[in-house]
């Protein structure tokens, strides 16, 4: 199973973060903004860019409305802010922007469930955001040791982080407040990034990827795989299709998971050229690998029906 490189496309700035959704994908390109590009063909294309004030973008999530959610940093003073922007296919309309929130990261990550947002930002916690009405609030704030979230990803009903030093946690979320569900912080080394398939939580830390399994409401580590030296240790993952794709380092590369026999396979690697800085994508047809200072690559891979973004 080997990924092909289909096209190359460098834009300028320093993708830190993307989200595809229907037609687009988004990416939180740095000092170069939100920026938008179609895929066809093969072929990507840069449609659209959003930077009125030449902040600094780092993070993304786009809501099955169409609601673009853009975490900007203020290096200066250490705050986040989101901007909700929406995309008619050339332009991008500011519709709210949020209070600012103080954050421990500049590369701060976010996700969805259709009605709150979560933002990671390291030791300032996991916080929820809600987007009603033309603004978007602050709804709660989870600041304990297990809530210091590097990583956010959620998927069927539970929220699961990636907590630097602190090993990995899931929650649940009310309206109004967190609920921790387990942690898992059994070993020395810092989590950069996590992955929820649908049936496995998989764990990338320095050095090594990981399996655990989620049931009654407890992570059990089923595999633990070492990973070959690293340049880069701020690495993001995305899976499809019983897939994993790992940014990793300077290349991509492309892991399946055996419930069976609870075990990796490395199927192949690709070289990205410079710093592989993250994954995102959702079922359809193509790959693409984001290098951060380099533009980004679009990729297929034979025998799976699916499309891969790699940009953090």
């Amino acid at each position: 199973m080997e990924l092909t490189l289909l096209d190359t496309l460098d834009v300028g700035g320093a993708t830190q973060d993307n989200f595809l959704r229907g037609s687009y994908i988004h990416l939180a390109n740095g000092a170069d903004g939100v920026r938008a590009m179609t895929y066809s063909g093969g072929s990507l294309t840069s449609v659209g860019n959003y930077n009125p004030s030449s902040h600094v973008y780092n993070g993304i999530y786009v809501d099955s409305s169409n609601n673009i959610y853009a975490i900007r940093w203020d290096g200066g003073s250490g705050f986040g802010v989101i901007d909700v922007l929406t995309f008619d296919g050339t332009n991008y309309t500011l519709q709210a922007t949020s209070a600012s929130f103080q954050s421990g990261i500049s590369d701060m990550r976010i996700w969805g469930d259709g009605t709150f947002v979560y933002v990671a930002t390291g030791f300032r916690g996991l916080r929820a955001f809600q987007y009603t009405g033309g603004s978007i609030t602050l709804k709660a704030t989870y600041s304990a040791v297990a809530g210091r979230a590097f990583d956010v990803y959620y998927a069927d009903g539970y929220i699961f982080t990636g907590n630097g030093s602190n090993g990995i946690s899931v929650f649940t979320y009310s309206p109004s407040a967190f609920t921790l569900i387990d942690t898992v912080d059994d070993i020395a080394g810092i989590t950069h990034s996590i992955f929820w398939d649908g049936s496995r939580l998989h764990q990338r830390m320095t050095g090594l990827l990981r399996a655990f399994s989620f049931v009654a409401s407890s992570l059990s580590l089923e595999e633990t795989h070492t990973l070959a030296s690293e340049t880069n240790q701020i690495s993001g993952m995305w899976g499809a299709n019983g897939l994993i794709f790992l940014a990793d380092s300077d290349d991509l590369k492309l892991f399946t998971y055996d419930i069976g026999t609870t075990s990796y396979t490395l199927e192949d690697t690709h070289a990205s050229g410079v710093i592989a800085y993250g994954v995102h994508g959702k079922p359809g047809s193509n790959v693409v690998l984001s290098n951060f200072e380099n533009g980004i690559k679009l990729y297929s891979w034979p025998g799976v029906v699916g499309q891969v973004i790699i940009v953090k």
